[in-house]
C-alpha cells in the first residue's frame, strides 16, 4: 500500500520541515483490518536540495487535528509529540531518502493514537527541500506499508 504525502517545503527556522497530512495519508483503522500487524512502514521522500553540511530529519507524530490549506506555525501551537519515530541524514541529491515508522504505523492501526499525520523538522539548520505531492513528474512521498 502506497500513500502519496502533502506539504513540504517550509525553512526549518520554524523547526517545521514538512508533514503528511492525515487526509492524504493512512486512515488506518478503515484500511487495515483491526488486529493487523505492521511487519514495515517505510516514510521516503525525494530530496531536491539538501542542507550543506547535512542535517538530520526527524518525524514527529502530531497529536492535534489541523488541514493543509489552514495550519500556519502560530496556530499549529506545537502540536507533536517530541519523541521521535524516525530520522534520516539529508545528504543526497535527486535520490529518494527513507524512515522506518511501523511502530507508529502499528500505533495507528491499534488505534493507540489518532493519525493526525507526521511532522518533520530538522532543528536550527538553514532549510532542506523536498519534493511534494504537487510535483506534476515523479518523487511523491510516500508511506509504503
Amino acid at each position: 500500500m502506497l500513500i502519496p504525502g502533502s506539504l513540504l517545503r517550509i525553512p526549518a527556522t520554524l523547526a517545521l520541515a514538512a508533514v503528511l497530512a492525515p487526509t492524504t495519508s493512512l486512515n488506518a483503522q478503515d484500511e487495515i483490518p483491526e488486529g493487523s500487524t505492521i511487519d514495515s512502514a517505510t516514510f521516503s521522500v525525494f530530496m531536491l536540495y539538501p542542507q550543506v553540511p547535512p542535517a538530520t530529519i526527524n518525524a514527529h507524530r502530531i497529536t492535534a487535528a489541523w488541514t493543509e490549506m489552514g495550519v500556519t506555525w502560530n496556530n499549529f501551537g506545537g502540536a507533536y509529540d517530541g519523541v521521535v519515530e524516525g530520522s534520516f541524514l539529508a545528504d543526497t541529491l535527486g535520490e529518494y531518502e527513507a524512515m522506518d515508522l511501523t511502530a507508529l504505523v502499528q500505533d495507528w492501526v491499534d488505534g493507540t493514537y489518532p493519525n493526525y499525520g507526521i511532522l518533520l523538522e530538522q532543528g536550527e539548520a538553514e532549510f532542506t527541500q523536498l519534493r511534494s505531492r504537487e510535483e506534476l513528474e515523479y518523487g511523491w512521498p510516500v508511506l509504503e506499508i
